[in-house]
């Protein structure tokens, strides 16, 4: 299990990966911070609004950030307002939808056992609820123009996006950076276009 501290800690290291990310590209990622800790109603108020109880990590990870506009430099992690309820929620679970029409037959989990927690311009992130458990929470999947990527359970994913953050800041900041990953041309593309070229700017980076 994912301990107290731990969690305290995590979320310094998001508030502290995204407020270098501002500093580096502030007309990208303007900076944007996570709302304040909602009560034991609100958790419950939305609980009763889903008809399930949330992901551990997910409620863990809510009960220290309810909600985050802007998040992560992509979309907004959904608040306990947001959760089953208002036009975030239908603009998650109807991109979702859309999704999972275009998609091949066995693509993604069935429809059913996922729900939003984080949402942006294209592409959803959720909680598969239904899969296999890691230290007490579930898979979080990034679907987008297919399974864009994948983490163990919400405590992983939020490492999984300081490491992204990470990767942003050098490609930033970097003279000898591929084209189609220095700053200007980064503005206007789709979540997933930027994870694609970061992602192959660190898998290239490996190789110098």
């Amino acid at each position: 299990m994912v301990t107290t501290e731990r969690w305290t800690a995590l979320l310094g290291e998001l508030v502290e990966s995204r407020m270098a990310l501002a500093q580096a590209a502030p007309a990208i990622y303007p900076m944007t911070f996570p709302g304040a800790r909602p009560t034991a109603d609100a958790i419950r108020a939305a609980e009763g609004r889903l008809g399930f109880a949330l992901d551990a990590q997910h409620a863990a990870l809510l009960g220290r950030a309810d909600g985050w506009v802007g998040a992560f430099g992509m979309g907004d992690l959904l608040s306990t307002a947001d959760l089953g309820a208002g036009p975030r929620w239908s603009l998650a679970n109807d991109a979702l939808d859309d999704l999972y029409l275009a998609a091949p037959a066995g693509t993604y989990p069935p429809r059913d056992q996922v729900y939003p927690v984080h949402t942006s311009t294209r592409d959803v992130f959720v909680v598969w609820a239904a899969g296999p458990p890691t230290d007490g929470g579930h898979p979080v999947l990034w679907i987008g123009n297919g399974l864009v990527d994948q983490w163990a359970n919400v405590s992983e994913f939020c490492r999984g996006i300081v490491r992204l953050n990470e990767v942003a800041i050098e490609s930033l900041g970097s003279m000898s950076a591929a084209s189609e990953v220095r700053g200007d041309r980064l503005v206007g593309r789709s979540p997933t276009e930027r994870w694609r070229s970061l992602r192959a700017f660190l898998s290239a980076g490996s190789t110098r």
